[in-house]
């Protein structure tokens, strides 16, 4: 099963041209309840499920540290600049591939970004954690939550996460 998840409006003003392509966007796939069933309560062995879209935290003070600290926060400036520098930003400070089974132990672990900060970055995440990582970003530093989209699903080799953001290119 594929779906989206989309977790936060940003108070921006918007175009009529622009309000009718998140119309289109946000109604051209049809939206799906996302969930993650490996957590425990702490002292539980007892699986919950998680609605993923929580794995997204544009609040995260340190997000929002990182993006006042390159001057990326909040700006104004157009996601089409946006975004790339992001991108670029936390590849070269934060990335490290690493599958969930080498450094949990666990085939899926879908890490909030809090998380993978405490973990330390340096011991590797895989696409679900970095994908939620990447639109806490995107978001925290003004790109329209309906131009970014987790896309979520399971694949031959397991589950898998990716993000997109909408382009008017």
């Amino acid at each position: 099963m594929f779906g989206w998840l989309c977790r936060k409006k940003v108070n921006m003003e918007t175009s009529s041209e622009e309000k009718s392509l998140e119309q289109l966007w946000s109604n051209k796939y049809p939206r799906a309840k996302i969930v993650y069933k490996s957590r425990s309560l702490p002292f539980s062995s007892t699986l919950i499920s998680v609605p993923v879209n929580v794995l997204i935290t544009p609040t995260d003070p340190f997000i929002i540290e990182d993006l006042q600290k390159w001057q990326l926060y909040q700006n104004g400036e157009d996601p089409e600049t946006l975004v790339p520098k992001i991108y670029k930003k936390i590849l070269e400070q934060y990335y490290k591939y690493k599958l969930d089974e080498a450094v949990w132990g666990k085939n899926e672990v879908w890490e909030m970004p809090f998380e993978m900060r405490a973990k330390g970055f340096g011991q590797g995440f895989d696409c679900d954690s970095w994908g939620g990582f990447q639109a806490s970003y995107y978001i925290s530093a003004g790109v329209p939550s309906w131009r970014v989209r987790c896309v979520a699903g399971d694949t031959s080799l397991g589950g898998h996460l990716t993000v997109y953001v909408f382009s008017m290119k």
